[in-house]
């Protein structure tokens, strides 16, 4: 059997018989594929030749009994797959993964944590000595491989789309305290669906531009406590429901949809086409009123009445609102059993608009005429920012003026990139005689304050012996990455404007306390969206903008992009 007969690229040739696909349905069960009496969850329907994990077990024979070898024109792909190739791999890997984590629990959770529990929180830590995830890794259930497509301006890029239940039943160990009572975490439970995708192929290896995975709605999750220390669990009551509650929250942040982690595998690729792929509209619900609810507050004149509030949730969206009123679709509640009616009902409406492209819009005018649009605001990094002590953290600041609501969102309240330290990148493409020119203004003006030679070197991030004859151009530059993107629903295009604040934040460490001091802002850049919209109809456009600071170095990397909303529909 020779298996590299299998070749994807004739796959646009004359489709095989009934038959025939058939037959390579069967070769395709032998690599891992669903038996073909496979119930939802993959075990046999018909109890014939079972193996213990429930899946089909075919002999050779079995299997090339009148199957054919010519299969050369089948190039389709997707389907459902066993996990164990991931699941092993995922167990090779495992350590690493702990490692990870460990970053994530102490820049991430833990400081979390500790701003949730509020004059609490300085008490709060978690104990990184004795941490493990424990030897019992992630598991990837059935894998249903699906083929997708991406819309950009440039190209549509091809996507493989990778769904999958996962669930983690992990031993680990975890020892949170508070005012110096400890508590251990002894086991973790985490199930929920996952989307992966892999997306752009190329023709060079990895294949794809780039990878990326979220869960399609918060994933279930639940900490066990240890069972000899109930008295101190008793005690840390409010803190077990605050970490439960952060780490979803983190979660949800991190790698519920919208939200998802990802990377590049090709250094070419735009990394916001990974992250955050454009959507493909926008999906409206207007709650109107509900009636024949059931009554919760006793009242001694008057039957019961209540105080409802409507709670949405959708992926990492949420929205909580007192109930309005008026009428349209209706929406029966059922009770606890599952009966409609007996609940009261709900009315609401739906719209549905679906994002235009560039060139369904043909002149500045009537993009600027729209009556609303999607604004997105993407942060790549920062460059040359100010030096500043250890630990500082920069961040950035978006907001837009004329801002309607979206996914659930306060629209008083800018977008804020998370606050990252400075990282070292290799030099890139500059004008040398540039940078030897403000490397030496920086010395001059250091000399000029009197200033030590080894604090000059540390401000030019350069060795004290290196300081006279270093080349600027090849040192390794700081910058803060964040590749951060955030979608605004705006009205009043003409007039709208979008306010950008480059910002650092310091903790000065003295010889006794630490000091936190307030924000600093870097600079603010504030643009218009008509002139987004103006550059757009432009040939030669490119959505990413160098924003610079005036008379310094510092620029901030970004992309900015303005898309008009088409006339609703009724269908998706």
């Amino acid at each position: 059997l020779k298996l590299n007969t299998f070749r994807p690229e004739v796959a646009d040739q004359a489709r095989p018989s009934p038959t025939h696909r058939a037959r390579v349905h069967a070769l395709r069960r032998a690599w891992g594929r669903v038996p073909r009496d496979a119930g939802p969850m993959g075990q046999s329907c018909s109890g014939r030749n079972q193996t213990h994990d429930g899946t089909a077990a075919v002999s050779v024979d079995e299997l090339l009994k009148g199957v054919s070898f010519d299969v050369s024109e089948v190039g389709d792909w997707s389907g459902t797959y066993q996990p164990e190739f991931v699941n092993g791999m995922l167990l090779a890997v495992w350590p690493q993964v702990e490692g990870f984590s460990k970053i994530i629990l102490k820049q991430t959770i833990e400081p979390a944590i500790r701003k949730a529990l509020g004059t609490l929180g300085d008490a709060f830590s978690i104990d990184m000595d004795g941490y493990s995830l424990g030897d019992v890794p992630v598991k990837f259930g059935q894998m249903i491989i699906t083929p997708g497509t991406q819309i950009t301006d440039d190209e549509d890029l091809k996507v493989m789309k990778v769904r999958a239940n996962v669930e983690w039943h992990g031993n680990i160990k975890m020892y949170v305290g508070l005012n110096g009572i400890k508590c251990g975490v002894t086991k973790v439970h985490i199930s929920g669906e996952m989307l992966m995708e892999l997306v752009g192929t190329c023709p060079k290896p990895p294949m794809f531009q780039g990878a990326r995975a979220c869960f399609l709605n918060p994933p279930h999750l639940k900490l066990d406590y240890d069972v000899g220390a109930m008295n101190r669990i008793l005690k840390l009551a409010p803190i077990a429901t605050v970490m439960q509650k952060v780490l979803m929250e983190q979660v949800s942040k991190k790698l519920v949809i919208p939200n998802r982690m990802g990377f590049r595998l090709d250094r070419a690729c735009e990394m916001f086409r990974i992250l955050k792929p454009r959507p493909k509209g926008l999906f409206k619900i207007m709650f109107i009123k509900a009636e024949g609810l059931l009554g919760r507050d006793m009242s001694l004149l008057s039957k019961k009445t209540s105080d409802p509030v409507l709670s949405i949730r959708c992926g990492a969206t949420s929205f909580e609102s007192p109930v309005v009123y008026g009428k349209d679709i209706c929406l029966e509640l059922c009770d606890a059993k599952g009966n409609r009616g007996n609940n009261g009902k709900l009315y609401f409406r739906t719209e549905w608009r679906p994002l235009q492209m560039p060139q369904a819009v043909m002149s500045i005018e009537g993009m600027l005429s729209a009556p609303s649009a999607v604004v997105f605001v993407g942060m790549y990094f920062a460059r040359r920012l100010p030096h500043s002590v250890d630990g500082t953290r920069y961040f950035v600041e978006i907001q837009v003026s004329h801002r309607l609501g979206l996914e659930g969102s306060d629209v008083s309240k800018p977008r804020v990139t998370p606050k990252n330290e400075l990282i070292d990148v290799a030099p890139p493409d500059v004008d040398t005689v540039k940078e030897r020119r403000l490397y030496e203004e920086k010395k001059t003006i250091c000399m000029k304050y009197n200033m030590a030679k080894e604090e000059i070197a540390q401000i030019l991030e350069v060795d004290v012996a290196k300081l006279d004859d270093a080349d600027p151009s090849q040192l390794l530059h700081k910058e803060a990455l964040w590749n951060y993107g955030v979608d605004f629903f705006i009205t009043n295009l003409s007039e709208a404007v979008i306010d950008i604040k480059l910002k650092h934040t310091d903790t000065r460490r003295g010889s006794v306390v630490s000091m936190r001091i307030d924000d600093v802002t870097i600079h603010t850049w504030q643009i218009s969206v008509a002139d987004i919209i103006k550059a757009q109809c432009q040939a030669d456009h490119t959505p990413i903008r160098d924003l610079e600071v005036p008379n310094s170095a510092t620029s901030l990397h970004s992309r900015l992009q303005v898309r008009c909303l088409g006339e609703p529909r009724t269908s998706i």
